[in-house]
């Protein structure tokens, strides 16, 4: 079985999880199918929701603006420099992000 085809029986199986697939925040690693004595057939899925850095310059700023507004508010006045953003999935199954900055020397 592909990737393809794992991560289509994932989003059919558990629709909720297309969310985090679009935000590239879904891995799926296995799904495996079990058929019972009575004929059925359901699949357990195995999967993960690794950190994602986020590289594009734009969608950085979005998120900074949108989440850290005093963040971006310095990195705007030339007091911090962003090293990077990253975004995750959390617990409660909310996307969150994390921003690693350093203060400039001026």
């Amino acid at each position: 079985m592909d990737q393809n085809e794992r991560i289509e029986i994932a989003l059919t199986q558990k629709p909720e999880l297309s969310k985090y697939y679009y935000e590239d925040l879904l891995n799926v690693y296995e799904v495996v199918e079990v058929t019972s004595r009575s004929g059925e057939v359901h699949y357990d899925i195995n999967y993960t929701f690794p950190y994602l850095n986020v590289t594009d310059y734009s969608e950085q700023m979005s998120i900074l603006q949108a989440n850290f507004p005093e963040l971006y508010n310095l990195f705007r006045n030339g007091s911090i420099i962003i090293n990077n953003v990253s975004k995750y999935v959390d617990e409660e199954g909310g996307i969150r992000y994390n921003v690693n900055y350093r203060y400039t020397h001026q």
